[in-house]
């Protein structure tokens, strides 16, 4: 069923999951800092919810096979570099969505 669909989220030229240009974004000046605020508070809640869901069977698994510190250390380097990961995933398409509707809206902007 989903045979067809792995292929276009890895294909290079869909560029679905591409971070290359959420990192260009946040390093540029002209973008607003509150799209880059909002793209990192939307990459802390999807790793805080994805940390929720693995909870269960990581605590399970860290108790009985690789044990307590290294499980701890995973789990801290999850929460620092989740956010940034989703946030550089996220952030492209909520410039394309705001370039979309300032067309729609006749604001243009000069490049």
């Amino acid at each position: 069923m989903f045979s067809n669909f792995i292929p276009i989220l890895l294909h290079r030229s869909s560029r679905i999951l591409d971070i290359k240009p959420g990192i260009a974004s946040f390093r540029d000046r002209e973008v607003p800092l509150s799209k880059k605020a909002f793209a990192l508070s939307l990459g802390a809640a999807l790793t805080i919810a994805l940390m929720a869901i693995e909870f269960p069977l990581e605590s399970l698994l860290a108790g009985m096979i690789i044990g307590m510190p290294i499980d701890i250390s995973m789990d801290g380097l999850e929460a620092v570099f989740g956010p940034v990961l989703f946030a550089c995933v996220i952030l492209p398409r909520l410039l394309n969505g705001s370039k979309k509707n300032a067309a729609q809206s006749g604001i243009v902007h000069s490049t």
